[in-house]
Parts: structure tokens; sequence; C-alpha cells
């Protein structure tokens, strides 16, 4: 009885989301900014007949260029209202994304904090406290073993490092003097290496012939 009174309630279905309304309102601006360019490329068209005619002609014009003029502001404040609306809706988006990412990132804090509460409550101060303690009186004790295991036996006791080092400057000069070459031995060296690039000189006279060696010495050819 009351059903036919009052009718059934209509079943609307679930509520619209604020990516519907973003899509809707998308739409709706796609076809206001067509109509109103549309309605740009009229006056245009309105404004050139104008520019051409004259008299009762061009007063048509006129009035048909206002009337679209018109128009076009009506949809340019339609547009604007759903700029703002669309505006709106990107801003509750915004805020609405923000909640949801504090929201899971308080969860995972809570959980970090439960691990966190049980481990150290596991943990025993005083033991990290002994550990340290004891890991660096093993560091001490171990830089003892190698100072002992390090020591030179047998170094007699007036020797002192500024005498190893006067010592250890001479043997530099001394060993910088034996490592030089002579200059009979270089200047040997020299003419071997130029009698090798060059060949022999030969000198033949009618008594005898003479031939120099590498060194350009003469060297004395019995002639039989």
């Amino acid at each position: 009885m009351l059903n036919r009174l009052f009718g059934r309630k209509k079943d609307t279905g679930p509520p619209a989301t604020l990516d519907d309304a973003s899509t809707s309102i998308g739409n709706r601006l796609g076809e206001t900014e067509s109509k109103i360019a549309a309605l740009d490329a009229e006056i245009l068209k309105c404004k050139q007949q104008m520019a051409k005619t004259k008299g009762p002609a061009r007063e048509s014009a006129k009035r048909r260029a206002l009337q679209l003029l018109k128009q076009k502001k009506v949809y340019e404040k339609h547009r604007d209202g759903m700029f703002s609306q669309q505006f709106n809706i990107d801003q509750t988006k915004f805020a609405q994304a923000s909640l949801k990412d504090t929201a899971t990132t308080v969860s995972a804090m809570k959980g970090a904090h439960k691990e966190l509460k049980t481990a150290f409550k596991d943990m025993d101060m005083d033991d990290l406290e002994d550990l340290q303690d004891d890991m660096a009186d093993m560091m001490e004790m171990h830089d003892e073993v190698n100072e002992i295991m390090g020591r030179s036996y047998a170094v007699p006791d007036e020797i002192d490092d500024d005498m190893l080092e006067a010592e250890l400057d001479e043997l530099g000069d001394e060993l910088a003097d034996e490592t030089e070459i002579p200059s009979y031995l270089l200047n040997a060296a020299t003419a071997k290496k130029t009698a090798n690039m060059q060949p022999a000189t030969t000198t033949t006279s009618a008594s005898s012939e003479i031939v120099k060696d590498e060194f350009g010495l003469p060297v004395s050819k019995v002639t039989l």
C-alpha cells in the first residue's frame, strides 16, 4: 500500500566518484570549447561581410555578429564555471591521495615501531657495554703482541737513527760514484757505435795498406 502511494525507492547504484565527476566535466569542457571556437569562426565571417558591404546588408551582418557574441559570452561563462569545478575536484583528489599516503605511512611507522620495541626489549645494554670493553682490551693486546714480535735481535745499543740516516746518505753517494761510467769507457763506446754506423776507412799506398780498426786506430797489415 505504501509503495503505491509513495512509490518505491529507485536504485541509484554506487555513488559517483571524483574521477567520474572529473571525466564528466572534462567532456563538457571539450564540447563548450568546440562551440566557442565555432562561434568565433561565425563572428569572423560576419566581420568580413561588414567590411565588404554597406547599408542594410552591413547592418544585418552586424546584428548577426552581436547575437553570436552574446552566445559566446554565455558559453565562456559556463566554461569558466566548469574550470572552477574542475579545479576543486583536482584539489579534493589531491587531498584524498595525500590522506591515503599519510595513512599508509602511519601504518608502516606503527609496524616499524613495534618491531624496534621488540628488538630493543631483547637487547641488554650492559652486555653491549661489556662487549665493547672486551673488544677494546683485545685490540690493545693485539697491538702489544705485534710490537713484541716485531723486535729486532742483536742490534747494538749505541746505534741510533741519526747515525743510520747519515750512513744511508753516504751509501747513496758511493753507489752513485760506482754506477758512473768512466770517461775512457764512454769514449770507447762512442767510437764503437760510430764505427758500426760508418764503413771502415782504408788507406792504400804504393808500399803498404793501412787499415783502421773500429776504434780508429791503425792496424798494420803484413803483405806477403
